[in-house]
């Protein structure tokens, strides 16, 4: 599938698992990416690399859907602007590295919303370092039992 104006792209999953497919990497001018899971239980995503060589996305917003926190600076989102987890759960890596985002990755993220996150039990190193950074909103995430020293 080949869309290069594509501005917008919503995904709405039922399955357990959902790898993204390789044409998001050709839909260069795509601002939003919103992936739903309307499903039972959330769904394992992968293959979120192919968000990486989007130059215009500035928003991603995933429901329902079972991803990696640490993996988010790693796809090296340049001019994303919000970042939005609704219903999400968190596979954690068994060993966190530090990962410095300051400079170059998330370096235009301003907005970061997390609701309804029941398993996120502490926020990831990165979110403190994201010096765009004017709101942190998280509500209904009540495993939650503290927040970075960096955050003020």
């Amino acid at each position: 599938m080949h869309c290069p104006n594509v501005e917008v792209l919503v995904l709405n999953l039922s399955s357990s698992t959902y790898a993204l497919p390789n044409f998001i990497a050709t839909m260069k001018k795509l601002k939003v990416v919103m992936i739903m899971n309307h499903g039972l239980e959330p769904t394992k995503l992968t293959n979120l690399s192919c968000l990486s060589s989007l130059p215009y996305l500035r928003r991603v917003r995933f429901e329902k859907v079972s991803i990696t926190l640490h993996d988010i600076p790693k796809l090296e989102l340049n001019n994303l602007e919000k970042l939005s987890l609704w219903l999400c759960h968190f596979d954690e890596p068994l060993n966190e590295s530090e990962f410095d985002v300051s400079e170059t990755l998330l370096q235009s993220l301003q907005e970061i919303e997390i609701d309804y996150c029941y398993n996120l039990i502490e926020l990831p190193h990165w979110v403190s370092q994201v010096v765009s950074l004017k709101k942190l909103s998280i509500t209904n995430c009540n495993k939650l039992c503290r927040l970075l020293e960096g955050i003020c």
